[in-house]
Formats: structure tokens, C-alpha cells, sequence
């Protein structure tokens, strides 16, 4: 058995918990009951000595040897007497029972105070209470001893304390088998989740947990089984954009490949041909560069080393890059665009650069998917943030997506997403950006209705018509 498993440690603490408690208990009770009888003892010692001296001063026929005798066999109690003078006239021992009677206890006699200890009598060992009381009645006459065996006592305690100890034994063997029990009971979906997290870690993401409570190890399990989940969604994403990736690499690549090859050979017929592969060859190199460009900024962003140059956006100037670029494109796909500024922001802080690629993303989305309706852009003044609004009226998300399209190498469509093309960058990317300029991106969607992406940001433009710094 290894003492480093849970069960064994669960078990150990258990037990030792159990003696904890239990031998402080058991102690306690025995210096309860045993002091309890002790002291009744005392008491009934005390009570029987003091009634029978005060008999005894009230009627001194009851010092006679016949009647000290007759009390002694009727109490069961060794008695004796002393004068005043502190010396034996009378007792109802034998003669192997020797006392001693101290010299400042006789003085408390005298003085009518009574004397109690308990007293082991040296020939036999055997321990006795001894009670004295003074013999008063207009003078000190006396003193009256009884001696009260304490073996009868001490045989009951030995027998009570074997019962405690034999109570205790079996306490503690029905605690070890309750301990075993309870200690497997707890332990075993430990067990289990070490299991499952050992087959997770070498791959077996199919692996799954049995919640077998509500409780702090049943959401344990809760919690592995959505980690396995997450794990084997980000391992398909993964699988799904290094299959895509290739495919979007290879494509530019083997552009590059066979137009190189034939303008090296001179494989073309005409100069306008000629231009035409150069034309191809520029725009995939373009493409394959743009591609490398948006995973190296993506790495960047993630280990925080990505850095964005704020200056004042004239809008209207954004404005008309825009619809320079999308009016074309609507007009191809038969769709309208319209880009909307509010009247009342005519600049925006920010990386022109990067707000420009925050735009150029989401509108290329919203093109992608929409083959009817119209594109939308808006930047509106809210009361202390600056909103951006892209909106379309295109295929939509479907609802169990849409909290995981933020994610990197994750695309909606998986099976179409060859026809849409994209990389499951872009939206990633977009969202960074978004937060290094201190803002948020929140969207709205449904299938076949269209989607709504609203960034927010700080309203640097208000702060500044109100002299406040930036």
C-alpha cells in the first residue's frame, strides 16, 4: 500500500482525527467517574464518622467495646477510639493492621477539627480512607477513627475502565472500517479524474468524467469534462486553420511557382500576356504577405510586444478612403454601402493604421457573407464613448458560434469556408486592436438576417473639447 495515496492520506487523517477527539474524551470521562465515586466515598466517610462521634459524645454508654464492635460489623468499617490523651482504648481491627496516627492530626482532634487522608497500611499495602472526628461534649473527650477500604473501589473503577477500554477498541475498529469505507467513497472519483487527466495529457480527448455529485468534487468534474471539451475545440481549430493556412500558403505559392516558371521559360505569347502573369504574380505575393503580416502581428499582440501610434483621425478623410475602396466592390456584388459620421465627431484618437485595419476586416467580412441587402458603417457619439457600428444584412452566425468567432483560427462554415476563403485571423486580430485602444466589441446575429458588430471607444475627441488631457 503506498502512503502517498489519496485514500491512505484521507484514511490516516481520519483515524488520527478520531484519536484526537476520542482519547481526550475517554480520559475525561474516566477522571469524571473515578473522582466522582472517589469523593463520594469521602463524603459517605465524613457523614458516618460525624454522625456516629456525635452519637457517642451524647451518650457515652455507645463507647462501650460491645457496642464499637456491634457498629463496626454493621457499617462493615475497621473503628477506633482515642482519649484525649491521643492513646488506642479501643478497636475493632486485627491485629496485623498497624496505624499511626500523627502527631499534628491529633492536634487537629484537639483543637475539634476533623482529620481525613487516605492511608496505606504498611504491613499489607492496602489503601484505606481514614476519617477521624473529635468527641465533644462540654469538653474534648476523644476521637472516634473509621477506616473505609478502598479496594472494593478501585476493583469497580479497574472493571469500568476495562469496559471503556473494550468500548474503546471497538469504537476504534468500527471508526478504521467507517474510515476505509468513507476514504474510498472519496477518494475514488479522485481516482478516476487522475485517470482521465492522464489519458487527456497524452491525447484522449474523447475522455470523459462521470459526475457523480453536486458538490465540490461533482463540479470538479464538471470542470475537467468542459476542459476536455475546450481542448478538443481548440485541437480541431487548430487541425482546421493548419489545413487551411496550407491551403491559403500553397495557393500563392504555386501562383508564384508556375508564373515564374513560365515567364523564366518565356512560355507566353504577348507582352500584354506577359503582364497579365506579372499582374498574378504581384497580387498573390501581395496576398502572401499581407497573410505573414497578420500571423506575425497576431504573435505580437499575444505576447503583449505590439504597439500602436495614437494621432488625431480626420474621419471625413477615412470616410472617403472607404467608399472609395467598398463602393466598387457593392456595386459589383449589387449591394449598397453606406458610410455615416456623426456631425457632432469630425476627429478620432487613435493608429490611423490600425483603425483602418479594424474596418478593412470587419467590411471584408460583411461583404464576404452578403449577397444581397447592404453594408453598413456608422461612427456615432455616445455620451462619453465614441461607437462604431458595421452592420450587414447577410447569412448571419449561428447562435452556438458567435462566443467563439473572437478566437484565433476559428471560422464559421467550416465547409464552406473555402468558397468564403479568410484564415480565422482577421477577427482576432480586429478584437486586439479593438482592446489596445482601450475599447470593446460586442456582436449581434442571426441566420440568414444579417450581423451586427458595435465597437466602442473612449470619446477622446469630447475630452479634448473640454481641455481635459488625453
Amino acid at each position: 500500500m503506498r502512503l502517498n495515496r489519496i485514500d491512505v492520506k484521507l484514511g490516516l487523517t481520519m483515524i488520527t482525527v478520531f484519536l484526537l477527539v476520542f482519547a481526550p474524551f475517554v480520559y475525561v470521562i474516566d477522571q469524571v467517574f473515578c473522582n466522582y465515586y472517589y469523593n463520594k466515598a469521602k463524603e459517605e466517610a465524613r457523614q458516618l464518622t460525624s454522625n456516629y462521634a456525635q452519637m457517642i459524645a451524647n451518650n457515652q454508654m455507645l463507647m462501650s467495646t460491645p457496642m464499637v464492635e456491634m457498629a463496626g460489623n454493621i457499617t462493615q468499617k475497621i473503628i477506633f477510639l482515642l482519649d484525649k490523651d491521643g492513646d488506642m482504648i479501643m478497636f475493632t481491627g486485627t491485629d496485623d493492621l498497624e496505624i499511626n496516627i500523627k502527631e499534628f492530626d491529633l492536634q487537629n482532634l484537639f483543637e475539634g477539627r476533623p482529620v481525613f487522608y487516605e492511608y496505606v497500611e504498611p504491613l499489607t499495602d492496602n489503601p484505606y480512607l481514614l476519617y477521624g472526628h473529635p468527641i465533644n461534649a462540654d469538653q474534648f473527650k476523644g476521637s472516634l477513627f473509621m477506616l473505609f477500604p478502598l479496594n472494593d473501589m478501585y476493583d469497580s473503577m479497574s472493571k469500568v475502565r476495562q469496559l471503556f477500554l473494550l468500548a474503546g477498541v471497538g469504537g476504534f475498529f468500527l471508526a478504521l472500517g467507517f474510515t476505509f469505507i468513507a476514504s474510498r467513497k472519496l477518494s475514488s472519483p479522485l481516482l478516476e479524474m487522475q485517470a482521465a487527466t492522464k489519458k487527456i495529457a497524452k491525447g484522449d480527448l474523447n475522455t470523459k468524467v462521470i459526475v457523480r455529485s453536486k458538490d465540490e468534487i461533482g463540479s470538479l468534474a464538471v470542470g475537467i469534462n468542459n476542459l476536455t471539451q475546450e481542448l478538443k475545440r481548440h485541437h480541431d481549430t487548430r487541425s482546421e486553420f493548419f489545413a487551411s493556412i496550407s491551403h491559403e500558403l500553397k495557393t500563392p505559392v504555386s501562383y508564384l511557382m508556375g508564373y515564374s516558371e513560365v515567364l523564366k521559360e518565356k512560355l507566353y505569347q504577348t507582352e500584354e500576356e506577359k503582364e497579365q502573369y506579372l499582374s498574378i504574380l504581384e497580387h498573390e505575393a501581395t496576398r502572401l504577405n499581407s497573410l505573414i503580416s497578420e500571423l506575425f502581428d497576431l504573435s505580437k499582440m499575444e505576447e503583449g510586444k505590439f504597439e500602436i501610434k495614437k494621432e488625431w483621425i480626420d474621419l471625413t478623410e477615412l470616410a472617403d478612403n472607404l467608399d472609395m475602396k467598398y463602393l466598387l466592390k457593392a456595386k459589383e456584388k449589387g449591394l449598397s454601402f453606406i458610410f455615416k459620421v456623426d456631425e457632432n465627431i469630425s476627429l478620432f484618437y487613435g493608429d490611423g493604421k490600425r483603425i483602418e485595419q479594424i474596418l478593412t476586416n470587419l467590411l471584408d467580412n460583411a461583404f464576404r457573407h452578403t449577397t444581397n441587402g447592404q453594408v453598413t458603417c456608422e461612427f456615432k457619439q455616445g455620451e462619453n464613448q465614441v461607437f462604431v457600428i458595421v452592420k450587414d444584412t447577410g447569412t448571419g452566425i449561428p447562435a452556438d458560434e458567435v462566443p467563439f468567432i473572437f478566437e484565433r483560427f476559428y471560422r464559421v462554415e467550416k465547409s464552406r469556408s473555402r468558397e468564403f476563403g479568410g484564415t480565422g485571423l482577421g477577427l482576432a486580430i480586429v478584437k486586439m486592436l479593438v482592446k489596445l485602444h482601450g475599447g470593446t466589441i460586442e456582436v449581434t446575429s442571426k441566420e440568414n438576417e444579417g450581423t451586427q458588430f458595435t465597437l466602442s471607444f473612449p470619446n477622446e475627441f469630447l475630452k479634448k473639447e473640454r481641455g481635459e488631457q488625453i
